[in-house]
């Protein structure tokens, strides 16, 4: 089925085939909402996952919307953007949400979870929190596998220790043009993080267009996710030897990986 960036059905009849499904919770980043990333969570789910994204009670653009908030006015805004302190706990509701939904025999979802197989992913702001959420000592869920972080930083204010043991597999993603999350934010993670991890450097890419867009980078980006949580995820018995190259495309990206 070809990809649009057309809205999701809503109380579509859920697929059973090939399920339980594992889990996969998505944070936004700042003035963003779930829903401009519904290309690549889309294309996830057609993948066979299931996808909890949440939308911040402060940080997402509905928020920012609702509540009026100038962003020009910078200590106004960033009050609004240092909710992000509380997102990893947003996150962990939103696994405790899905896990009651699929113990719940009158809904849809009931089953269909794998609440054993569970990968944490965000972007920028939202990149900042599943790294957190995922493999920082202050707020790390034992429960989540695997963790992709895209155009994320590690962010001090936190506190905890990041990439303690035991470790878990890491993907970064990063646009070499991006000038919101630089690129060194996110070389710092992998470069720091313990393997199994890998780097996937978007050639030409800004902040958002690889993640919000159905364009080369996009594809780039799920192809890789994709061939990740297979291995991490799913334990796909060939996936590890194409996952070292995966992410190199001509003129769209490059990738490093240590899966030792």
């Amino acid at each position: 089925m070809q990809r649009t960036q057309n809205s999701p059905l809503v109380d579509a009849t859920p697929a059973t085939s090939g399920s339980p499904y594992p889990l996969i919770v998505f944070a936004a980043g700042f003035n963003v909402d779930p829903s401009n990333y519904l290309p690549l969570i889309s294309g996830w789910v057609h993948s066979g996952y299931v996808v909890a994204a949440p939308r911040f009670p402060l940080s997402s653009a509905w928020a920012i919307s609702h509540y009026g908030v100038n962003l020009s006015d910078l200590k106004l805004s960033d009050a609004f953007e240092s909710d992000m302190l509380n997102q990893p706990g947003d996150m962990q509701a939103a696994i405790a949400e899905v896990t009651l939904l699929n113990q719940n025999p009158s809904v849809p979802l009931n089953g269909l979870v794998n609440t054993n197989d569970i990968a944490a992913a965000g972007q920028s702001d939202g990149g900042d929190t599943a790294l957190a959420f995922a493999d920082n000592s202050c707020c790390r869920d034992p429960a989540v596998k695997a963790a992709i972080v895209l155009s994320g930083a590690e962010f001090p204010p936190y506190r905890g220790q990041y990439f303690p043991s035991p470790a878990i597999p890491l993907m970064v993603a990063q646009g070499t043009a991006d000038t919101v999350n630089p690129p060194q934010l996110s070389a710092q993670i992998y470069a720091q993080a313990p393997a199994p991890k890998l780097y996937l450097q978007l050639l030409g890419a800004d902040h958002l267009v690889a993640y919000t867009e159905v364009d080369p980078y996009e594809q780039a980006v799920l192809k890789t996710s994709l061939a990740f949580l297979a291995t991490y995820l799913r334990d796909a018995p060939t996936s590890v030897t194409q996952l070292g190259t995966v992410g190199n495309i001509a003129g769209v990206a490059s990738e490093s990986a240590d899966l030792s």
